[in-house]
């Protein structure tokens, strides 16, 4: 036998006699790679040693179809509050490890397998964050300090926000990176509410606070 392949199978012999103590530490190494670990979310990732013959084969479970699109438990809110709406279109860093985003649509963008096929969202309010992290479940978070009533990225800069994984009471936090897509906040602005108008109101008062408006801010008066 050659020596690099004497060697090989000399490393191999030597890793399989090694795996029944280590299989717990390769699934935590394979967790923290894909999104578990303490990072947030599911790691969705399965590292099997060994097998009913004893090969010692490797395999990586998480196969067959795709997963069914996760549901919010009972008694959280599933809808991002007019009030939370300057989140859309934000992006954070969470726990210190990747960017993740909260997209306009509810959904939550993170660099994890369960979120990049779609099993992950979000929702807010009064000041608090809910993520439905794929199999990980739901993380609640707590907006630190004042909570925005608007989106303006200088102001927004240092912000975080800290809570916990509900299954577990994991910690978590996230701090604020940049608005990634400016427009996604303004599509929830109330402009019957910016007219200080009802929701009901007609088109006479609609038409009769736009005269108002249109002299008060007219350029040759100012």
């Amino acid at each position: 036998m050659p020596g690099g392949a004497m060697r090989w199978g000399t490393a191999a012999a030597v890793a399989l006699a090694w795996v029944p103590c280590s299989q717990a530490f390769i699934e935590e190494l394979f967790g923290q790679a894909f999104g578990g670990g303490g990072r947030g979310g599911g790691g969705g990732m399965h590292f099997q040693m060994g097998g009913d013959d004893g090969g010692g084969m490797f395999q990586m479970g998480g196969g067959g179809g795709r997963p069914s699109k996760p549901k919010w438990p009972k008694g959280i809110t599933k809808e991002v509050d007019k009030k939370m709406a300057w989140m859309k279109g934000t992006e954070w860093n969470w726990n210190g490890w990747r960017n993740v985003k909260f997209e306009k649509d509810g959904t939550f963008d993170a660099p994890t397998r369960d979120c990049q096929s779609g099993q992950c969202m979000w929702s807010a309010k009064d000041g608090k964050v809910y993520i439905l992290w794929g199999e990980a479940g739901v993380h609640e978070l707590q907006i630190e300090g004042e909570v925005p009533t608007e989106q303006d990225q200088a102001k927004m800069q240092g912000m975080r926000m800290r809570g916990k994984r509900i299954a577990d009471g994991e910690r978590c936090h996230a701090t604020f990176q940049k608005i990634h897509d400016f427009e996604a906040a303004g599509l929830d602005k109330d402009l019957y509410e910016i007219l200080g108008l009802a929701d009901d109101a007609d088109e006479v008062e609609v038409k009769k606070v736009y005269r108002k408006l249109s002299v008060k801010y007219h350029p040759d008066k100012n």
